[in-house]
């Protein structure tokens, strides 16, 4: 899945029942999908994303447990994917060239994105 992905999935948890179950009518009034754009859009979290604009290396600061991270082009590409520690994490991006990123951090239950800038 990317950014931009035009597809929709809708998943039904039924626990342990084994009793049948059927659907009739689904109707979405309105989705409305909030990607943040800053470090201030996390900063309930104490997990820090620095420095932005970036020039070399990015760090992550995981400190809410944080597992997995993506980098995202503006297009949703991903262009890079990895596992975090907890604590202090260096990413390169020495590789890209400038323009504007999503840092995308993931634990399995929580995904928050960052904006990033690399000049």
């Amino acid at each position: 899945m990317s950014l931009n992905d035009n597809t929709a999935r809708i998943v039904f948890d039924l626990g342990k029942s084994a009793a049948d179950f059927i659907i009739t009518e689904i109707k979405l009034e309105e989705i409305v999908l909030v990607w943040p754009t800053s470090a201030e859009s996390i900063e309930k979290y104490k997990t820090t994303v620095y420095p932005n604009p970036v020039s070399d290396n990015v760090y992550i600061n995981n400190r809410d447990g944080f597992q997995e991270y993506s980098i995202l082009n503006v297009q949703g590409e991903v262009l890079k994917s990895g596992n975090l520690f907890s604590y202090m994490n260096q990413i390169s991006m020495v590789r890209y060239p400038p323009g504007m990123y999503f840092i995308v951090l993931n634990n399995g239950n929580t995904r928050h994105s960052v904006k990033l800038v690399k000049r």
